[in-house]
């Protein structure tokens, strides 16, 4: 009896490994700000999430310069979340508004 039951759980639960494998991995939050462009370049970055199984991902960066360089090489897999903020100062409280504003005025 206890053989039948392990065969059976061996069972379903080689079964579940590969049928997990066929959806795909979406990552919903991922940051490339200006700090890991030295690290890791774009074709390394997406090579990363490549080798983990991440087919598509939203990226945002401070600023937005990281998210359009990944979107650049990989426009398939990178949906862009474009941020308000021009540097990390600009993340404090009531700056978003200042950092949306035009860097030059008319008249």
């Amino acid at each position: 009896m206890q053989r039948l039951l392990l065969l059976a759980l061996a069972t379903v639960l080689g079964a579940a490994v590969p049928a997990a494998a066929q959806f795909p991995i979406f990552d919903a939050h991922i940051h490339y700000s200006r700090p890991d462009w030295d690290t890791y370049t774009p074709e390394r970055a997406l090579s990363i999430l490549a080798a983990a199984g991440v087919r598509r991902a939203i990226v945002s960066s401070t600023p937005d310069d990281g998210t359009l360089k990944l979107y650049e090489k990989a426009p398939k897999g990178i949906v862009p979340f474009l941020r308000p903020y021009r540097t990390r100062d600009d993340m404090g409280a009531g700056t978003a508004t200042r950092a949306c504003r035009p860097t030059s005025r008319s008249g």
